[in-house]
């Protein structure tokens, strides 16, 4: 399948979407791990994001992953099997797509006013995404094997573009989310990092959740 061309997608079997639905819940299920260990650090509970899994045809415009509080992480299946199919299965590709969008749950927990959709929430995104993938493949390095970023990201990005091309411009796409070299950077600062930190991140003076308590 060309980077610059995209044909709908088959029908998925019932095994074929099962094994995507696992694949996306091992991504989650490795996020929460990662995150309730950096709140537990800070005192703070971390809430799990609600998941949707579901399909639409290239060019809808609700093709492709995406964050809503009120729904949680919204991850296309359509936009999986694609991965899938020009990535031969690179679960940390495609665990990155996932791990973005997780980041737009922490950075809603973290700062419950955050209504604006810039550079700034989407790059951070990036980089907790990277910091995810850092510590996922250092856990479980079978599951989440090392990419080459620099050539496989850049790839993926202008795969996903196309099959979302209902969505944004290439123009806003840029101004949304960065270029390509600036999210790139993003999510290889979060991996050289071992503290999301590196990304920004804090839960002081903003969480409106509950504190975890201190047994007697």
């Amino acid at each position: 399948m060309a980077l610059g061309s995209a044909t709908p997608a088959a029908a998925a079997t019932p095994d074929e979407d099962a094994r995507l639905r696992r694949r996306v819940q091992t991504v989650v299920e490795s996020t929460t791990q990662e995150w309730s260990a950096v709140f537990q650090a800070h005192g703070v509970a971390y809430a799990a994001p609600r998941v949707l899994m579901l399909r639409s045809p290239i060019g809808h415009p609700a093709r492709g992953a995406g964050y809503m509080r009120e729904l949680g992480v919204v991850i296309d299946l359509n936009d999986m099997a694609a991965l899938d199919t020009v990535f031969v299965r690179n679960g940390a590709l495609e665990g990155l797509v996932i791990a973005h969008e997780v980041g737009h749950h922490v950075q809603t927990m973290t700062n419950p006013g955050l209504t604006e959709r810039s550079q700034s929430p989407e790059l951070q995104a990036d980089c907790y995404a990277g910091w995810w993938l850092g510590r996922a493949q250092a856990r479980n390095p079978t599951d989440f094997p090392l990419p080459d970023l620099e050539r496989r990201l850049p790839e993926m990005l202008s795969l996903l573009s196309v099959l979302q091309a209902g969505r944004l411009s290439a123009a806003s796409e840029a101004e949304v989310h960065g270029s390509i070299p600036q999210r790139l950077n993003e999510v290889r600062r979060g991996m050289a990092a071992e503290d999301p930190k590196v990304c920004g991140f804090s839960v002081a003076g903003s969480w409106h959740g509950p504190r975890q308590q201190t047994p007697p």
